[in-house]
């Protein structure tokens, strides 16, 4: 992920549930931003831990707040979804100071919308904040690497990367839960024909300009979809053959299909009003949990579907958890796992040298590790590759790396690390912020008996005009220098007595000077 600012840090359990909740308990549930919480539970229903999403800006990381409880708002808001690798959680918000009336129908300009995306070592990562859904609500996100779909109120699903700050939409199409099962991007709808899911281009889409197809079979009648699960529990049938959807509406509740000769076929319903949804399969069983969507309802479930491919469901949901008072659950979602990753950092620093900005890291371990690319921003959002140092394959040993900026920015700037496997996949580590008091152009000089010895800072690969004057003004020494990025050193023929003098470089239309006493 592109920001490593974390608020949890705490690895999730293995085989737990996450699930949104908006509201702490101390006040009623409004249309203002409200504080929003991931709790992790045990599939018994047992609370773990609870995670706080930001409610100020710290680093990188923006805020992301969600509204209250408004009618026809609320079950829209705060679905979860889980990448197709089980690595990272994204939900997505307002980054809007709790209390902010109306958030919701909000300007996005002023309160950008963000996504929040969430590993399995906790780190928490709400730098992706755009200008999208102005005055309009936003759904839900979903991440395959470090891309991102974005789906609200607005007839516009996007796209874009995380800690990314502008988005491309993909499609007109209004959305609300976003998941990708078997490398195809789907979401959830609660307006037109096409049925309560559909496909959203051909794959995973990046570009303008595609098309979204309902699922053959499915109703054309007002959908009310929100979180839904794929499960694939035929073998003779390629592919997902089953699909389990979470609906708003009483008459839709929780609908069961099953894919019959090319045509999803609804097998029954269990009547009430649903926001989440995901499940756990085995053989033939199908363990949903969901969330129970309503002032009177608020809970955490679970549905033990054991009747398989176009069978009935006959099991009823068993309550495990319930929301306190003043709270509100959302979405509901598998936690995302811990994995193994080819390389085990064990740190990543930055600092100012006399030649530039280094760049430190060590690994522990490492696993089919080609290289490592070195990136650059001024703000924390645009990188720039500056270069890459080769890794070392597959080892145990711990080693120790390192990079200079000979260019670096005045100011602070802000360092990622990008380790590529030989496969071309890739993992990032950082931005770290560095700063550094190096200026462009900068000049130091050394006195020597006869010659002045002066450094000189270059941006960029350029030429430079060294000349020495006496206090009067008059030009004693004159040396034209061809200087590389970074600093050169140039020695300067001077032998003049002692005294007080200037000496200046001239690079293009700038002037550097400084004095030196001899």
């Amino acid at each position: 992920m592109a920001a490593h600012t974390g608020f949890s840090q705490v690895a999730f359990t293995a085989g737990s549930l996450s699930v949104l909740r908006v509201g702490d308990g101390s006040a009623a549930l409004g249309t203002s931003a409200t504080t929003v919480f991931i709790d992790e539970y045990s599939t018994s229903g047992t609370l773990i831990r609870s995670i706080a999403l930001p409610t100020t800006v710290v680093g990188l990381n923006r805020r992301l707040t969600l509204d209250g409880n408004t009618s026809g708002v609320s079950s829209s808001e705060g679905l979860l979804s889980l990448s197709q690798d089980g690595k990272k959680l994204t939900l997505t918000g307002y980054d809007a100071p709790t209390g902010t009336a109306s958030i919701a129908t909000s300007a996005s300009a002023t309160y950008n919308r963000v996504v929040g995306v969430i590993d399995g070592t906790g780190n928490v990562n709400t730098s992706t904040a755009l200008d999208i859904f102005n005055v309009q609500l936003i759904s839900s996100a979903v991440a395959d690497g470090n891309n991102l779909w974005i789906s609200g109120g607005t007839a516009n699903i996007y796209t874009a990367t995380i800690g990314a700050t502008t988005a491309t939409s993909i499609v007109a199409r209004t959305g609300r839960s976003l998941r990708i099962f078997n490398n195809q991007l789907y979401a959830s709808q609660i307006s037109g024909t096409a049925g309560p899911i559909i496909t959203v281009g051909t794959g995973l889409p990046t570009t303008t300009g595609q098309t979204i197809a309902g699922l053959p079979g499915m109703p054309t009648t007002t959908p009310s979809g929100r979180e839904f699960f794929f499960a694939d529990l035929d073998p003779t049938i390629p592919g997902y053959d089953v699909l389990y959807i979470a609906n708003s509406a009483n008459t839709d509740g929780i609908a069961k299909y099953s894919l019959v000769g090319g045509n999803w076929v609804l097998d029954n319903v269990i009547a009430g009003q649903y926001t989440g949804l995901t499940g756990v399969v085995s053989g033939n069983e199908v363990t949903l949990y969901g969330i129970r969507f309503a002032a009177s309802a608020n809970k955490l479930f679970k549905i033990t579907d054991a009747s398989g491919y176009h069978a009935v469901m006959t099991a009823t949901a068993t309550d495990i958890a319930t929301a306190a008072a003043n709270t509100v659950f959302r979405g509901v979602s598998l936690s995302p796992t811990v994995t193994t990753t080819p390389v085990k950092l064990l740190s990543f620093t930055g600092k100012e040298v006399s030649n530039g900005v280094r760049l430190n890291w060590s690994t522990a371990s490492e696993q089919n590790n080609s290289h490592y690319e070195i990136y650059r921003s001024g703000d924390g959002q645009h990188f720039t590759n500056l270069g890459s140092v080769k890794g070392n394959g597959t080892t145990n040993e711990i080693l120790n790396y390192s990079f200079t900026d000979l260019s670096p920015l005045s100011g602070t700037a802000y360092y990622k690390l990008r380790q590529v496997d030989f496969d071309s996949h890739f993992e990032e580590f950082g931005p770290i912020p560095v700063k550094s008091s190096l200026q462009k152009n900068d000049l130091k000089v050394q006195v020597k008996d006869n010659s002045l010895q002066v450094s000189v800072f270059a941006s960029t690969n350029s030429t430079s005009e060294i000349k020495v004057y006496n206090i009067s003004g008059n030009a004693l020494a004159k040396v034209s220098a061809n200087l590389t990025s970074g600093w050169n050193t140039v020695e300067v023929p001077f032998a003049a007595g002692r005294g007080i003098y200037v000496v200046a470089s001239k690079i293009g239309n700038e002037i550097t000077k400084t004095k030196i006493a001899k």
